[in-house]
Parts: C-alpha cells; sequence; structure tokens
C-alpha cells in the first residue's frame, strides 16, 4: 500500500511539472533519459517517470520511431554498446544450450544470425566456440556506425547495418537460424508480431531462438505492458498465436530479485 502510494504521488507530481516547466528544459532533460543516463537526483526521477508516461501514451509507429531513430541508431546507441561490451554469458548460458541442440538437429543450417548484435562480442564468442564451423555467422543492427567498426573489428564475421523485418523479407530463411538476446524487449506488440510472421515463412530448417526478460505473470496476463524506460514486458507465446510459428522449447528462469517477478524466457521456435 506504501508503495503504491509513493508510486501515485511521483506520478501526479511528474504530471504537474511536465506542464508547467519551460519546454526547453524538459526536452533537455528528455534527450538525457532516452540516452539513457541514470537520474541524479529525486526531481530527475520523477521526471524521468513522467518521461517514460508519455512515451507509452504515444502509437505504436511513433513508439518504434523514436527507440530506433532517437538512441538505437545513433550515437547514444554506439555509446551503451561500448559501455555494455561484455558477453555476459551467464544470462545466454540456456540459449546456448537450445543454439546447440538446433545446429545439431540440422546440421546443413548455413546462417546463424543475431538481431541486435551491438558490439559484436557475442557472435565472435561463437564463432570461438564453433558454431561458425560450415556456415556464416551474421550480426545485424540499427547502429550503422557500431556495425562498421564490427566489420573492422571482427574479419571472419559479418555485420549489416538495418532491420531485421527487411533481411528477413529479402533472403531466403532455407537453413536460416535467428537469435536474440534482450532484444526483442524493444519492439511493440504489433512489431513483434510481424517479426513472427515473417519467421514463419521460412521451412523446417528454419528456426527462432531467443531468452528476453518479462515481469508478466505467465499464468495470468497476456497483455504485453510497459517495463523501464522503452522496454516492454511480452508474453511471447501468446504473441505468437496465428502467426503460422510455433513455439517447440521452452526453458524459464526466475532472475527477480526482492518483489520483483522477473523471469528469463529462452525457447526455440520454428514454423509450423
Amino acid at each position: 500500500m506504501r508503495a503504491e502510494l509513493k508510486a501515485k504521488t511521483k506520478d501526479l507530481l511528474g504530471r504537474a511539472l511536465g506542464r508547467v516547466l519551460p519546454s526547453d528544459l524538459t526536452e533537455g532533460m528528455r534527450e538525457e533519459w532516452f540516452a539513457a543516463r541514470t537520474p541524479r537526483n529525486v526531481f530527475e526521477r520523477v521526471m524521468w517517470g513522467e518521461f517514460q508516461r508519455q512515451y507509452y501514451a504515444l502509437p505504436e509507429h511513433e513508439l518504434r520511431r523514436l527507440n530506433r531513430d532517437r538512441f538505437w541508431a545513433n550515437a547514444d546507441g554506439k555509446k551503451w554498446f561500448e559501455e555494455h561490451d561484455d558477453v555476459r554469458l551467464e544470462q545466454r548460458k540456456a540459449l546456448v544450450n537450445q543454439l546447440r541442440e538446433v545446429l545439431d538437429e540440422l546440421p546443413g543450417t548455413k546462417t546463424v544470425i543475431e538481431v541486435g548484435a551491438g558490439s559484436g562480442r557475442f557472435l565472435e564468442w561463437l564463432g570461438n566456440e564453433g558454431f561458425g564451423e560450415g556456415r556464416s555467422l551474421v550480426g545485424i543492427d540499427l547502429n550503422a556506425a557500431q556495425m562498421a567498426d564490427n566489420n573492422e573489428r571482427f574479419p571472419g564475421l559479418t555485420f549489416i547495418a538495418g532491420e531485421i523485418q527487411e533481411w528477413l523479407k529479402s533472403n531466403p530463411l532455407d537453413g536460416v537460424v535467428v537469435i536474440a538476446v534482450g532484444t526483442l524487449q524493444y519492439f511493440t506488440p504489433s512489431e513483434l508480431q510481424d517479426f513472427f510472421r515473417l519467421m514463419a515463412t521460412g521451412n523446417n530448417t528454419t528456426r527462432l531462438v531467443f531468452a528476453e526478460v518479462t515481469n508478466l505473470d505467465l499464468a495470468r496476463e497476456t497483455e504485453s505492458r510497459p517495463r523501464k524506460r522503452t522496454a516492454f514486458s511480452h508474453h511471447y507465446e501468446h504473441l505468437m498465436n496465428g502467426t503460422g510459428l510455433t513455439l517447440t522449447k521452452k526453458v524459464l528462469e526466475d532472475v527477480g530479485s526482492g518483489s520483483q517477478p522477473y523471469v528469463r524466457l529462452t525457447a526455440t521456435c520454428k514454423p509450423s
């Protein structure tokens, strides 16, 4: 009850400040919020909450544009990649296991493509572990500057700047395995369903393997909801319904702390 009252007070205060503060001040602060900078004081924490409320109130197409153009595709996104230039294997263990199972099942796989490749370090690790033997390892990301850097840094790998949806439309999916870690949470619900539909245009040699965190009660909640800054908590299996993509394996891990019921879903999917 106390936490709810505190959250409501913060929300009301943020709405009030958003109406009375001069736009040149709030726009500068909003840029810092989009740049994923940690708030330095109570005032900024209140305003960060208001910027988040305003962001999620926008139409989905505008959310998509802002999320990409204002952060991931520009200098702030590149800076984020540089600051998170680590493989974080502990978070990817279940995905690595499922990817290995998929490649054992489909030895003719031609391409493994990572959505949201960022710094390229995870793809590099996969290459060093032998996942690229006899196949191409490809990373795709919105940030053109980061992808150019990656192509210079990792000459044995291929990095492409662009949207995964466009790549899926333009390339045959025979022998293609798509992987994603912590990337699909930034897709809007309809965008995620469109991505699933495109994956479903493949065949029995096409797979999607992903690992994403959600704080939904997956037994009771199916609607996507905002979760800190520009991410969503999705019910991935529910959004997959009717897209032609089928979830064939899943692992749920409790990754929450305290009162936060976070779980990481690692799943393998294939066209129906």
